[in-house]
């Protein structure tokens, strides 16, 4: 799903003004932590033990005061679960992160993208089916719910050529 114009210049700014700070962990390609074998060959985890990216620490911590973003995660259906920002991070060429759950933290994400090339993806298990959901190129998000340790919502992302992303923890409006 696109996301409104009028957003895009304001989460670029986020990304232009942040501090990056590179994490890196694991020493095999992407392919191998985002394979369907490693999943398998994976133990119960919240967060990411296999990862290729960059954090980025907003530099002004009113990110959630970008003119728009509240009332268009209203108009989803969503409002924000904390004033925290659930993961901003900037994933370069062969950036990844590996298979994982966030259990620890069972609630609705919305993730805002930028994808460079159109080539980055998030990959998850549903109904003991791998789905690999490309990002389009340019900014789009995507909303889905984190289960708890008894409905894990096992997921990972390939960064492509390029893939920035934000995060929100969300709850529903009744």
């Amino acid at each position: 799903m696109k996301i409104p114009d009028h957003l895009t210049q304001a989460l670029q700014t986020i990304f232009q003004e942040g501090e990056m700070h590179e994490k890196r962990k694991g020493e095999e390609a992407p392919d191998f932590y985002l394979s369907e074998n490693f999943l398998k060959q994976s133990t119960l985890i919240s967060y990411c033990d296999h990862k290729f990216l960059n954090s980025i620490t907003p530099r002004n911590e009113n990110a959630l005061d970008i003119n728009g973003l509240l009332e268009f995660i209203h108009e989803l259906g969503f409002k924000l679960a904390t004033n925290k920002i659930a993961g901003c991070f900037f994933y370069p060429a062969n950036g990844f992160m590996g298979w994982h759950t966030n259990y620890s933290d069972k609630d609705w994400r919305i993730y805002i993208v930028n994808s460079i090339k159109g080539d980055s993806f998030f990959r998850y298990k549903k109904d003991d089916k791998i789905i690999t959901d490309y990002d389009p190129i340019g900014w789009s998000y995507r909303a889905f719910y984190v289960g708890d340790a008894s409905d894990p919502y096992w997921h990972c992302v390939n960064g492509g050529s390029g893939r920035y992303s934000i995060g929100f923890r969300l709850k529903k409006i009744p």
